[in-house]
């Protein structure tokens, strides 16, 4: 059976963030968007390269599908979950139009996760959507 792995990049006490820009998820007044800029290094970076090498699909929020979506649906070449699929939990989208590749997940979510779990492949990696 495959792994979900959960991938986040998370506060001490508990803030869930991109480590995007000043602008990215203002929800709630959250005005700390970028917090993890200043604390980049390679090391953050190379930590990717296994975990997303050991896995073939990913598990995302609405918001974070379309914020990776958007980012990575125009320029397939630099898109770097390119040939993994992709499945957005969201009772709210209509379609999965918007990021080749996507799949919704909109009722009996345990059950169709569990499936996913069951089915031949490599980890399952959930990146951000800490909803």
């Amino acid at each position: 059976m495959r792994k979900i792995i959960v991938h986040e990049f998370i506060t001490l006490d508990g803030v869930i963030q991109a480590p995007g820009s000043p602008t990215e998820d203002t929800d709630g007044g959250f005005t700390h968007g970028g917090w993890t800029l200043p604390y980049w290094h390679d090391e953050i970076g190379a930590h990717f390269g296994p975990i997303f090498g050991e896995a073939d699909t990913l598990l995302l929020g609405r918001k974070t599908w379309q914020t990776h979506g958007e980012a990575f649906e125009p320029d397939p070449a630099g898109d770097p979950f390119a040939g993994m699929k992709k499945f957005v939990v969201s009772t709210t989208l209509k379609s999965a139009d918007a990021w080749r590749d996507s799949h919704i997940i909109s009722e009996n979510v345990i059950e169709e996760i569990r499936n996913l779990k069951s089915q031949p492949g490599k980890n399952i990696v959930m990146d951000g959507s800490s909803v």
